[in-house]
C-alpha cells in the first residue's frame, strides 16, 4: 500500500500512454482515501471467516458435510461481530494505523442536502460514520446471504451426507437423529417405520470394516447398498445424488458440459430430464 501511494520506482520509469496515466491518477486517488482503507481492513476481517467454509464447500463428501454443519457457526460469528463495538473499533484503529503510514487522515464527506451517490447518515465521528456506512451494512449483506444460500433445504442436505459410511461412522450413534429426514422424505420411502434400524445396521455393518474400505463419496455408497437389504437407505442415497450439494468435482463439469451441448437436442426441460437423469445421475 505505501509503495504504491508513494509512487515507488523501484521498477524505473515506464512510458505510459495517456489512457494508463488517466487510469493509474484515478486509482492511486483511491487507494489514498481513508473510505477505500477502512473498507479494505473490514473486508479482510469478514472475508477471513468466509474463506474457512467456502474452501470446504468445494472439497469431497466428508469436508462438505462438515461444512454444511459449520454453517450456521460462521452465521452466529458473523451476528457477533455485527453487535461488538469493541471489535469493531479495533477494525477502526488498524485502518487508521495504515492510512497513517501513507499520510491519510480519516475524514467524512461532505454532507449535502439532497445526496444521489451516497446516502447521508447520522455520525457523531467519523469511526460511527464509517462504521454505518461500510462495516455494518456489508456484515448485514453476508449474514443474509448465508441465511439465504443455507437455509432448511441445506440442513436436509447435511444429514443426507451423514449416510456415506465413512462419516456415518464417524459420529457418535447418540448424535444421530434422522427424524426430521424420514418425515421430509417419507412419501419416498418404502418402509420408514424401520429407517432407524437400517441406519443402526449401515452403520455395524461399516465399523467392521477398516476406514480405506468405507464409501467415502455419496457416488461409492450407492453403489455399495444393497437396495434388497437397505431399501430406506438406497432411496435416500439416490435423493442425495440429485440434490445440489455445490461441490466442485468433476461430475460438476460434466453436467454443465453436458447441457450445454443437449440445449438443441432437448429444448423441453421434460425432455431433458427423461433423457439425462436415467442415464447420468446415478454415476455422480
Amino acid at each position: 500500500m505505501e509503495a504504491i501511494t508513494t509512487c515507488d520506482t523501484t521498477y524505473g520509469s515506464m512510458d505510459w500512454d495517456a489512457s494508463t496515466i488517466v487510469t493509474s491518477t484515478s486509482l492511486l486517488k483511491i487507494y489514498n482515501s481513508f473510505g477505500f482503507i477502512y473498507a479494505f481492513i473490514v473486508t479482510m476481517h469478514c472475508m477471513s471467516v468466509i474463506k474457512p467454509i467456502s474452501i470446504k464447500l468445494q472439497y469431497k463428501t466428508n469436508d462438505l458435510a462438515y461444512a454444511y454443519m459449520k454453517v450456521q457457526h460462521v452465521i452466529s460469528d458473523l451476528k457477533a461481530m455485527r453487535s461488538n463495538d469493541q471489535l469493531l473499533h479495533d477494525w477502526y484503529e488498524q485502518a487508521e494505523a495504515l492510512a497513517n503510514d501513507i499520510g491519510v487522515s480519516p475524514e467524512v464527506p461532505r454532507t449535502v442536502g439532497h445526496q444521489q451517490g451516497r446516502e447521508n447518515v447520522e455520525y457523531d465521528s467519523a469511526e460511527t460514520y464509517y462504521r454505518r456506512m461500510t462495516a455494518l451494512p456489508l456484515l448485514d449483506h453476508l449474514i443474509q446471504q448465508m441465511q439465504e444460500r443455507f437455509g432448511e433445504h441445506q440442513i436436509f442436505i447435511s444429514e443426507l451426507l451423514t449416510l456415506v459410511p465413512s462419516l456415518l461412522c464417524e459420529q457418535s450413534a447418540t448424535s444421530l437423529n434422522f427424524d426430521r429426514l424420514v418425515d421430509r422424505y417419507r412419501g419416498d420411502l418404502p418402509q420408514p417405520a424401520l429407517v432407524g434400524t437400517e441406519i443402526f445396521r449401515w452403520r455395524r455393518k461399516y465399523e467392521q470394516q477398516s476406514s480405506e474400505n468405507r464409501p467415502s463419496t455419496l457416488k461409492l455408497a450407492l453403489a455399495m447398498c444393497d437396495k434388497e437389504f437397505f431399501p430406506n437407505i438406497y432411496v435416500l442415497l439416490r435423493i442425495a445424488c440429485n440434490l445440489p450439494v455445490t461441490s466442485c468435482e468433476n461430475e460438476r463439469a460434466h453436467i454443465k458440459t453436458f447441457v450445454k451441448f443437449a440445449i438443441q437436442k432437448y429444448k423441453h426441460c421434460q425432455l431433458f430430464l427423461n433423457n439425462y437423469i436415467p442415464q447420468k445421475v446415478y454415476e455422480l
